[in-house]
């Protein structure tokens, strides 16, 4: 005849737990158990629903013998974790209860001693009684009162538990009805460490970042220095609260199909499909428009207004247009996250060929509650180049721009990076996957202390009539672009993107760039000439695409500038656009 142990998950911590960013952790769990000699069944109840039942192993019998692991999901049980705090509360009440009634016990012996003080007559007790009397009547009235505010802190104390408790239950999600059951053979009595392994849904991390900057207090310019606290936030409703525990953050894929080898299937070559006629119309898909015969990156911008008049550096631009990630971000945004630990606990990194995972060193605590609570992973110092961009031609506005090096042994995984300059909210950025020597670019907020203008001319010169030649009209287009730095330090690495216009039929429409004569002559992309301009000298380049594009295949080019505390640059650049005198072309 076997021996039967029921343990309820419910009343025994969790050891440790590691979550996965596919919805899933790995829960681990040690129960200390007294085997009988010959056959005992362990009962493990009011485990998670969302069990994955195929999961459940294991281990630390030491010489007990494992006979058979069975799990199951089901209903929850009567003394699961939403039962238990029912009982919780009703045991807190009835303690409550009988404390009141002691406080009202109190009261009235406090009432009869007063009345009865108050039938004594100097006719009937003599001076020495009346003071005995008084002597025991203050000192029993001392106690009362003594025992009274006592009772009034326990009773509030209890308010407090039950109020808590009440709250707790009702923020709890997920349900507890797994059960796994384990049978194994003793061949002599024993006490085992009996280690449970199992992997649960309804849990999930996600990277998130915030960069801190500050301004050098004289003159006030971006400190190179910089600050990223690398923070994670969990999410999870499994049922079951993880209280004080080693948690780990892993990248793995715990998915089956993430994991297996795509099928090669065959590849084949065969007609066309025909499209059939119905009701005498073609069912064939109509042609393509003809493309426009000339393009830009953008339309004609005769004058860019120029940036807010304030002396701050990262304010944040109070504009009525925004930023299409940041509306992007602004649509996806998560609910509000709950720090778990003010703390700032070291993180040991453990990386393989298949992921990463962050063991949080220290106890975390996160509740089941399907909330979003921050972990700390790390605290990283960084130095970093900071720069000014700008693209006038989209928007007259100076921006600051950090390029980051990761100079850590961390992988930072892709995610949102909150900036702060001077511990002021600026700008949201998203980072990609950026492992250790690699360098990534954040957004410090617009510099409104550099004023930027752009302007835009052309004119037009027609083609003389011909019967014999094909006539060409030529436009020819100057813009202008001019940094006024009204800052007490020079500007040392400014960067004014701009775009050459493209056609898209080559043939027909010509471009060809006049000034800068020397970026016209350049072909690789990165590759800088010095050019003159208006207040001094600057280098100008085909800008090189992070997704491998060719910048001047696009047209796109950048100047490379100086500017002096309390002096402006101007830079030109102008080319022409050649077109039959019979076609009509557009910006786009």
């Amino acid at each position: 005849m076997s021996s039967l142990i029921q343990v309820d998950a419910s009343e025994h911590r969790l050891s440790s737990v590691t979550v996965f960013q596919t919805n899933k952790a790995e829960v681990v769990r040690n129960f200390k158990l007294k085997f009988q000699i010959g056959e005992n069944k362990v009962e493990i109840l009011n485990l998670p629903t969302c069990i994955d039942t195929e999961s459940a192993r294991v281990t630390g019998l030491g010489a007990v013998q494992l006979f058979d692991v069975v799990c199951t999901t089901g209903d929850s049980s009567p003394t699961g974790p939403a039962h238990s705090f029912a009982e919780i509360i009703r045991t807190l009440e009835s303690k409550k209860t009988a404390l009141v009634a002691e406080r009202q016990s109190l009261k009235a012996a406090a009432a009869v001693l007063e009345s009865y003080a108050k039938t004594l007559s100097s006719n009937e007790v003599s001076p020495e009684q009346a003071d005995a009397f008084l002597e025991r009547y203050v000192a029993r009235s001392r106690g009362l009162i003594t025992e009274g505010a006592h009772l009034d802190e326990k009773i509030l104390d209890l308010g407090r538990k039950i109020e808590e408790k009440t709250m707790a239950g009702s923020q709890k999600k997920g349900k507890t009805g797994g059960k796994v059951t384990v049978v194994v053979m003793a061949r002599h009595a024993s006490e085992v460490k009996l280690k449970l392994t199992y992997i649960v849904r309804e849990a999930t991390w996600s990277p998130t970042y915030e960069l801190h900057a500050s301004t050098q207090t004289d003159p006030g310019k971006p400190a190179s220095s910089m600050s990223l606290h690398y923070r994670a936030r969990i999410t999870q409703s499994t049922g079951e609260d993880w209280a004080n525990v080693g948690l780990t953050l892993s990248t793995a894929a715990m998915d089956w199909w993430d994991q297996s080898i795509p099928e090669l299937k065959p590849v084949r070559i065969r007609p066309p499909m025909t499209f059939v006629k119905h009701r005498g119309t073609s069912a064939a898909p109509p042609a393509p428009p003809t493309p426009p015969a000339f393009r830009a990156r953008t339309a004609d911008q005769r004058q860019a207004p120029p940036a807010p008049a304030l002396a701050t550096y990262g304010a944040r631009e109070d504009d009525g247009e925004e930023d299409g990630w940041a509306a992007l971000v602004s649509e996806t945004e998560m609910p509000p996250a709950h720090a778990v630990s003010f703390s700032e606990p070291k993180t040991v990194v453990m990386e393989s060929p298949l992921s990463v995972s962050y063991r949080v060193e220290g106890e975390s605590s996160i509740p089941s509650d399907g909330e979003v609570h921050k972990v700390s992973v790390a605290e990283l110092q960084f130095e970093a180049q900071v720069m000014h961009v700008a693209v006038p031609r989209v928007k007259a506005v100076a921006y600051l721009q950090a390029e980051v090096k990761n100079t850590s042994e961390y992988r930072l995984l892709p995610g949102i990076v909150n900036v702060f300059m001077d511990d002021g909210y600026v700008s949201k950025a998203f980072i990609k996957d950026i492992t250790p020597g690699d360098t990534f670019e954040c957004t410090l907020g617009p510099d409104s202390s550099t004023r930027i203008t752009h302007t835009r001319q052309s004119k037009l010169v027609e083609a003389k009539a011909s019967a014999f030649v094909e006539q060409f009209n030529t436009t020819t287009y100057t813009s202008r672009m001019t940094i006024h730095n009204r800052h007490a330090f020079a500007l040392d690495n400014f960067i004014l993107r701009d775009a050459l216009p493209i056609s898209d039929d080559e043939d027909r429409v010509k471009v060809i760039l006049r000034r800068p004569a020397a970026l016209a002559e350049m072909s690789d992309d990165g590759k800088e000439c010095n050019v003159k301009i208006e207040g001094g000298e600057a280098k100008v380049r085909w800008r090189k695409c992070e997704d491998g594009k060719s910048g001047k295949k696009d047209g796109f080019f950048e100047w490379v500038c100086r500017v002096e505390a309390g002096k402006e640059v101007v830079v030109e650049t102008e080319w022409e656009v050649k077109a039959p005198v019979d076609l009509r072309w557009v910006e786009t």
